[in-house]
């Protein structure tokens, strides 16, 4: 509605300032206008004529002088261009400020444009050709509508070949996972876990997505007996990351996630199960990076690298402290999980081989 011309706004933007400054105009016009040749009997047209007038005659004189004369010549004719447009732009001011509001208005209507579709004022025209185009494309006729039938039902079938072999492909895959997840888990502590995964096809088109037409789900029996039920039901935070873990050293010569991060994985277990734990981390860091937050020697001593994080009350308020440990306090540090707080050699020596058994 609008209807914007392409350099329209930038034409009514310089048209509102100068019909807005119109009276300063026409005052600041009409003095330089009669300093250049109005004003009677001294102006700067009169005394440049009387100028090149004497000058000329010196130039006859000395012909040194014929070049300054020629600059004086041109000056006084810059000067006659310069009074004569000055009065034919005081004639074509216009005081009218029925067209100052128009402009205002319109100015304003694209301003609220501009910032309804986040763009600049002057890109407004360009906008509203591009929408003028993507509208004539959607307006087709019934045989543009059959063609792209016909061509929506092609893609729907090859749609459901390729959808159909991903989904076979998925319940192998499925088998084969589900057993390796399961056998893993039984030497993370989880005996007699079981890991299963659901593939179902969805009927509905409208669920099908760029992901196929299964709804895969995980599935988890923690305990001997229990039936599988859905992984984020049953599993506690300390399960999760031992079947996080589990599934990660199955998966860690495919996967290409280049950092894990695993929270109390050692929840519930101790002794061996917790050395199998930290060899398994230490494993899957091969080739990626791992974080493991634990409580465990068994599997701090396995890391690569040793962080302890401490917090400390301070008056009203309490600090935490991350820092590296180097080889020496980290001997104290696995000697302090496996002794408490009174550490002895033979805690210290226990502390040094875990270390080096996992070195």
């Amino acid at each position: 509605e609008l209807s914007l011309q392409p350099g329209e706004y930038e034409a009514l933007q310089d048209e509102y300032a100068r019909l807005s400054h119109a009276g300063q105009i026409l005052q600041i016009s009409d003095e330089v206008n009669g300093r250049l040749y109005d004003n009677e009997p001294f102006n700067i047209q009169a005394e440049l004529s009387l100028c090149v007038e004497q000058l000329q005659q010196l130039a006859e004189i000395d012909h040194s002088l014929a070049d300054t004369h020629q600059l004086l010549q041109e000056a006084l004719i810059q000067t006659q261009e310069a009074a004569t447009f000055l009065r034919g732009y005081q004639q074509d001011i216009d005081l009218d400020p029925a067209r100052l509001d128009w402009i205002n208005q319109r100015l304003s209507q694209a301003q609220n444009l501009a910032r309804k579709h986040h763009i600049e004022e002057t890109k407004l025209v360009e906008y509203a050709e591009s929408l003028q185009q993507e509208l004539q494309q959607m307006q087709v006729d019934e045989a543009d509508i059959e063609k792209i039938q016909q061509q929506l039902e092609t893609a729907q079938q090859e749609y459901f070949t390729q959808a159909s072999a991903l989904s076979e492909s998925r319940q192998q895959t499925a088998e084969t996972l589900s057993r390796q997840i399961s056998e893993e888990m039984q030497n993370l502590g989880m005996q007699g876990g079981r890991f299963e995964i659901s593939v179902s096809q969805v009927d509905q088109p409208a669920s099908h997505t760029a992901h196929g037409i299964d709804q895969v789900q995980f599935l988890v029996s923690a305990n001997p007996g229990q039936p599988p039920k859905p992984l984020t039901r049953v599993a506690s935070g300390g399960e999760l990351s031992r079947i996080s873990l589990a599934i990660q050293v199955i998966l860690s010569s495919s996967s290409q996630i280049p950092t894990l991060i695993f929270d109390e994985v050692d929840s519930g277990i101790g002794g061996g199960i917790a050395e199998i734990v930290g060899s398994k981390l230490r494993e899957i860091a091969g080739n990626r990076q791992v974080f493991c937050v634990t409580h465990l020697p068994q599997v701090a001593s396995q890391a690569n690298h040793h962080y302890q994080v401490q917090k400390t009350n301070r008056d009203d308020s309490v600090s935490t402290e991350v820092r590296e440990l180097d080889a020496q306090q980290r001997l104290e540090e696995i000697a302090r999980m496996l002794g408490g707080m009174t550490i002895t050699e033979q805690t210290r020596a226990h502390a040094q081989e875990m270390i080096s058994k996992a070195g």
